[in-house]
């Protein structure tokens, strides 16, 4: 005798974001060049990464995060 089907299950789809990128990622997830990346960080306004390892430089999610809600908190007091 065969056994039930299982029920249906709901899938969510999530977006995991990682806790670290590297600096491609980065520059995705701030919707950036790499140029511009290096630049802001050159300038002071983006940390300057983690290594991890000789040529292997990583910048925590969090403070991408931090950098973009200090942005547009300037940003939108500027604007008005």
């Amino acid at each position: 005798m065969r056994s039930a089907a299982p029920a249906f299950k709901e899938i969510v789809m999530t977006s995991i974001t990682p806790a670290v990128m590297r600096a491609k990622q980065a520059c995705d997830y701030l919707s950036m060049g790499r140029s511009l990346f290096y630049q802001m960080i050159a300038d002071g306004y983006l940390p300057k990464g983690t290594p991890i390892r000789k040529h292997y430089v990583v910048w925590y999610t969090s403070d991408l995060d931090d950098f973009v809600r200090k942005h547009f908190k300037n940003h939108a007091q500027s604007a008005y």
